[in-house]
């Protein structure tokens, strides 16, 4: 995968981070900063850049599968290898845990425990995000992960087939705010749905053209789209998902097409590694950060001087614990599943 790829994975992972963390800092229950996470309300759009990168690096590697069904099987194999291995542990460990601290407050029933591990989506009265995921918060926009990546086995096993479909979900969003709803369901009626098909578009973009004048202008262009489009965000509270979503995939063409054109050579590791442990980071952080927190206030941190001691330790701790998490247990566990369950070729880390 793309270097700038990797590093826009790692940026948008940390936007996350910090919009947990600041939020935890404006907390009376914790730091009592006031308004510390004012800054930092754009932290959401790296959701909307997820999405985009995702939809953008499936459609990439994928490229060669589409039309081609007998490649189905080898499809589902590297998805489910890709996304629920490392769910299912991070899920584990952090319901053990609520289990212990909170008792009953957590059980789940049999269908919502199914529902929750198979990341099939659950209805959120939540007019943003649609959906809900119990116990591991953050795991609501894997949901939408696996309803593209059911749309995306569609175009491998027909590609007229993924057209309908996606034509259809187009046409039910379009209805759902027309009054002519079909599809009723909130997680249907979202603009992340779009944010897939901005990224698989920019992949489409990069497979096609050969040359591209001005990759690093373009890119520049869709980074100062990004921010401005923040700065609108943390000054009015709109927050503008299509916007967030076409300046990232105006990034993504533009640091291809410069990485094509040998324009733009990142040397360091650093995106790589921690593109790579994007993934843990995302599932990881929020549950650890929720857990840090109530750590630092036993021990007495609070206030300004209690927040610039616990921050950075907080974050340090975070990434730290994603790489860790990614080397020793997401690495291992996608082989040992690869090996006894699919005897498939795990996809590429970061696909």
């Amino acid at each position: 995968m793309y270097r700038s790829i990797q590093l826009c994975r790692a940026v948008a992972a940390v936007m996350v981070v910090l919009l947990h963390l600041t939020g935890i800092l404006a907390s009376a229950k914790y730091f009592g900063l006031a308004g510390a996470d004012a800054p930092f309300v754009f932290g959401k759009a790296g959701v909307e850049f997820f999405f985009v990168l995702s939809g953008f690096i499936i459609t990439f590697i994928h490229w060669h599968d589409f039309g081609s069904p007998r490649r189905l099987t080898d499809y589902v194999g590297k998805r489910a290898l890709r996304i629920y291995p490392s769910y299912w542990a991070i899920f584990g460990i952090v319901y053990v845990v609520a289990a212990i601290t909170l008792g009953p407050s957590v059980t789940l029933t049999p269908a919502v425990l199914a529902r929750t591990l198979l990341l099939i989506p659950q209805a959120s009265s939540d007019p943003i995000i649609g959906t809900f995921s119990p116990v591991l918060v953050v795991a609501w926009s894997l949901q939408y992960e696996v309803m593209f990546y059911i749309l995306m086995a569609c175009f491998v096993v027909n590609v007229p087939l993924g057209v309908m479909v996606a034509l259809a979900l187009l046409s039910n969003l379009i209805g759902c705010r027309t009054g002519l709803c079909i599809a009723p369901a909130p997680y249907l009626q979202t603009d992340f749905l779009l944010l897939f098909g901005l990224g698989a578009l920019s992949a489409i973009m990069c497979r096609k053209w050969t040359h591209l004048r001005f990759p690093r202008i373009l890119a520049a262009v869709g980074f100062a789209a990004f921010l401005i489009t923040a700065l609108w965000n943390d000054m009015t509270g709109i927050r503008l998902t299509l916007a967030y979503g076409a300046a990232s995939a105006i990034i993504i063409v533009g640091l291809v097409k410069a990485e094509d054109a040998g324009r733009l050579r990142i040397a360091s590791e650093w995106p790589v590694q921690m593109g790579n442990a994007s993934y843990a980071l995302y599932l990881i952080h929020f549950p650890l950060i929720s857990v840090l927190s109530k750590v630092a206030v036993r021990i007495g941190l609070h206030g300004l001087l209690g927040a610039l001691v616990a921050a950075p330790i907080m974050v340090g701790l975070c990434l730290l614990s994603a790489i860790g998490f990614y080397r020793f247990v997401e690495k291992p566990l996608m082989r040992v599943v690869d090996k006894q369950f699919y005897g498939l070729k795990a996809a590429p880390v970061g696909s």
